[in-house]
Protein backbone atom coordinates (compact mmCIF):
# COMPACT_ATOMS: atom_id res chain seq x y z
CA UNK A 1 0.00 0.00 0.00
CA UNK A 2 2.69 2.10 1.02
CA UNK A 3 5.40 0.87 -1.41
CA UNK A 4 5.13 3.66 -4.28
CA UNK A 5 6.37 6.59 -1.59
CA UNK A 6 8.85 4.92 0.58
CA UNK A 7 12.13 4.55 -1.85
CA UNK A 8 14.46 7.56 -1.47
CA UNK A 9 11.92 9.36 0.47
CA UNK A 10 11.98 11.47 3.83
CA UNK A 11 9.56 9.72 6.44
CA UNK A 12 8.47 10.65 9.80
CA UNK A 13 7.65 8.40 12.23
CA UNK A 14 5.32 9.88 14.90
CA UNK A 15 4.72 8.20 18.44
CA UNK A 16 7.28 5.38 17.07
CA UNK A 17 7.24 2.94 19.69
CA UNK A 18 9.93 0.60 18.67
CA UNK A 19 10.50 2.26 15.81
CA UNK A 20 8.58 -0.90 13.56
CA UNK A 21 7.47 1.34 10.94
CA UNK A 22 9.92 4.23 10.20
CA UNK A 23 13.08 1.25 10.30
CA UNK A 24 11.04 -1.16 7.86
CA UNK A 25 11.15 2.20 5.64
CA UNK A 26 14.67 2.64 6.33
CA UNK A 27 15.05 -0.82 5.39
CA UNK A 28 13.34 -0.45 2.05
CA UNK A 29 15.43 2.50 1.20
CA UNK A 30 14.38 5.50 2.77
CA UNK A 31 16.59 8.68 1.95
CA UNK A 32 16.05 9.99 5.68
CA UNK A 33 13.86 8.68 8.89
CA UNK A 34 13.07 10.58 11.66
CA UNK A 35 11.60 8.56 14.61
CA UNK A 36 9.23 10.74 17.38
CA UNK A 37 8.82 8.52 21.04
CA UNK A 38 7.69 10.60 23.99
CA UNK A 39 8.57 7.25 26.21
CA UNK A 40 12.01 7.89 27.61
CA UNK A 41 13.29 4.05 27.60
CA UNK A 42 11.65 3.66 23.97
CA UNK A 43 13.82 6.25 22.36
CA UNK A 44 17.06 5.69 24.28
CA UNK A 45 16.38 1.47 22.73
CA UNK A 46 15.88 3.56 19.46
CA UNK A 47 18.85 5.40 19.59
CA UNK A 48 20.50 2.36 20.81
CA UNK A 49 19.37 0.49 17.56
CA UNK A 50 20.69 3.12 15.30
CA UNK A 51 24.07 3.82 16.70
CA UNK A 52 25.11 -0.29 16.80
CA UNK A 53 24.04 -0.09 12.92
CA UNK A 54 25.40 3.31 12.39
CA UNK A 55 21.97 4.62 10.38
CA UNK A 56 23.10 8.17 9.83
CA UNK A 57 20.05 8.16 7.48
CA UNK A 58 17.95 7.72 11.08
CA UNK A 59 17.09 10.15 13.78
CA UNK A 60 15.29 9.94 17.34
CA UNK A 61 14.32 12.76 18.95
CA UNK A 62 12.53 12.30 22.29
CA UNK A 63 9.33 13.90 22.59
CA UNK A 64 5.33 14.20 22.68
CA UNK A 65 4.31 14.08 18.70
CA UNK A 66 1.23 16.15 19.89
CA UNK A 67 3.03 19.11 20.45
CA UNK A 68 4.42 18.67 17.09
CA UNK A 69 8.03 17.86 18.56
CA UNK A 70 9.86 16.84 15.32
CA UNK A 71 12.23 18.53 12.73
CA UNK A 72 10.68 20.50 10.15
CA UNK A 73 9.55 18.68 7.06
CA UNK A 74 8.62 18.64 4.33
CA UNK A 75 8.00 14.49 4.27
CA UNK A 76 7.12 12.23 1.49
CA UNK A 77 5.72 9.62 4.17
CA UNK A 78 4.77 10.28 7.70
CA UNK A 79 3.34 7.51 9.81
CA UNK A 80 0.83 8.45 12.47
CA UNK A 81 -0.04 5.57 14.60
CA UNK A 82 -0.79 7.63 18.05
CA UNK A 83 -1.61 5.25 21.35
CA UNK A 84 -5.41 3.84 20.99
CA UNK A 85 -6.76 5.70 23.90
CA UNK A 86 -6.63 9.00 22.39
CA UNK A 87 -9.36 7.63 20.29
CA UNK A 88 -11.75 8.15 22.84
CA UNK A 89 -11.68 11.72 22.32
CA UNK A 90 -12.93 12.45 18.51
CA UNK A 91 -10.53 15.35 18.58
CA UNK A 92 -7.21 14.14 20.05
CA UNK A 93 -6.49 12.93 16.25
CA UNK A 94 -6.82 16.45 14.90
CA UNK A 95 -3.78 17.69 16.73
CA UNK A 96 -1.60 14.98 14.66
CA UNK A 97 -2.93 15.58 11.47
CA UNK A 98 -2.63 19.46 11.56
CA UNK A 99 1.21 19.28 11.76
CA UNK A 100 1.91 16.17 9.83
CA UNK A 101 -0.19 17.39 6.91
CA UNK A 102 1.66 20.66 7.17
CA UNK A 103 5.00 19.02 7.25
CA UNK A 104 4.02 16.66 4.55
CA UNK A 105 5.65 16.93 1.18
CA UNK A 106 3.22 18.22 -1.93
CA UNK A 107 2.47 14.61 -3.42
CA UNK A 108 3.32 12.76 -0.03
CA UNK A 109 1.01 10.64 2.30
CA UNK A 110 0.20 10.12 6.01
CA UNK A 111 -0.70 6.54 6.94
CA UNK A 112 -2.67 6.90 9.77
CA UNK A 113 -3.47 3.95 11.95
CA UNK A 114 -6.79 3.78 14.49
CA UNK A 115 -9.21 1.77 15.45
CA UNK A 116 -11.50 0.49 12.80
CA UNK A 117 -14.64 1.87 14.66
CA UNK A 118 -12.64 5.63 14.55
CA UNK A 119 -12.43 7.85 12.11
CA UNK A 120 -9.98 10.79 10.43
CA UNK A 121 -11.16 14.13 11.30
CA UNK A 122 -12.89 15.76 8.32
CA UNK A 123 -10.41 19.14 7.77
CA UNK A 124 -10.30 21.20 4.42
CA UNK A 125 -6.62 20.90 4.85
CA UNK A 126 -6.46 17.19 3.74
CA UNK A 127 -8.20 14.53 2.40
CA UNK A 128 -8.85 11.09 3.21
CA UNK A 129 -8.02 8.80 -0.13
CA UNK A 130 -8.43 5.10 0.74
CA UNK A 131 -8.79 2.83 3.88
CA UNK A 132 -8.05 -0.64 4.97
CA UNK A 133 -9.46 -2.51 7.64
CA UNK A 134 -7.94 -5.79 8.81
CA UNK A 135 -9.96 -6.58 12.59
CA UNK A 136 -9.78 -4.03 14.78
CA UNK A 137 -7.59 -1.85 13.03
CA UNK A 138 -8.04 0.70 9.89
CA UNK A 139 -5.37 2.20 8.00
CA UNK A 140 -6.25 5.25 6.08
CA UNK A 141 -3.80 7.30 3.69
CA UNK A 142 -4.41 11.04 3.73
CA UNK A 143 -2.70 13.50 1.53
CA UNK A 144 -3.61 17.42 0.85
CA UNK A 145 -6.68 17.92 -0.60
CA UNK A 146 -5.09 18.93 -3.93
CA UNK A 147 -2.90 15.90 -4.57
Amino acid sequence: MLAPWVEGAAVLDLCAGVGALGLEALSRGAARVVLVERDRRAAKALRQWVTDRGAREAQVVEGDARGGIWPEGPYDLVFLDPPFEIHDDPNALFPFLVRAVADLAKEGVVAVKLPSAAAVPVDPRWAARARREHGDVAYVLVTHPDA
